[in-house]
């Protein structure tokens, strides 16, 4: 199952990264909340990174890293994460990210009929669903 060898990898990579299931989003690899506590090296959170997207892609879903701008920027090493579409959270007008993205997180603070908590907004840039279905991933039919 994917999600015990995700949890297995997290245990062998001292909890440094998490996973997340975004329905017609694809699985999505969480850097930035252990990983920046741990205040591990750019190398290694580029490797715990890079060894959670290579989990959730064997296990046939569409992997991306979601992170904020700054973590991107100060604690990952980009350059070699190119294969993985971004989701980059920075709350502000623009997104002024000079890493190529798929999402952009714009704010926490969006509100919902029907939902009576705050929720994130994103605008999406590709038509991740489609792309998802066409390559045949996260189990969704056509």
């Amino acid at each position: 199952d994917l999600f015990q060898r995700l949890a297995g990898l997290e245990r062998r990579s001292l909890g440094s990264a998490d996973a997340d299931h975004f329905p017609g989003h694809g699985v999505v690899a969480l850097a930035g909340g252990t990983i920046l506590r741990l205040k591990g090296t750019k190398a290694n959170n580029t490797n715990i990174s890079a060894a959670f997207l290579q989990e959730i892609e064997k296990g046939g879903y569409y992997a991306m890293l979601y992170c904020s701008k700054d973590f991107l920027d100060n604690h990952l090493l980009p350059e070699r994460l190119t294969a993985y579409d971004k989701w980059i959270a920075q709350y502000a007008s623009k997104c002024t990210s000079a890493h190529k993205h798929g999402i952009w997180q714009y704010s926490g603070n969006g509100r919902v009929p029907g939902i009576p908590v705050q929720v994130d907004l994103n605008y999406a840039y590709k038509d991740y669903p489609g792309i998802i279905r066409r390559a045949g991933l996260n189990r969704l039919e056509e």
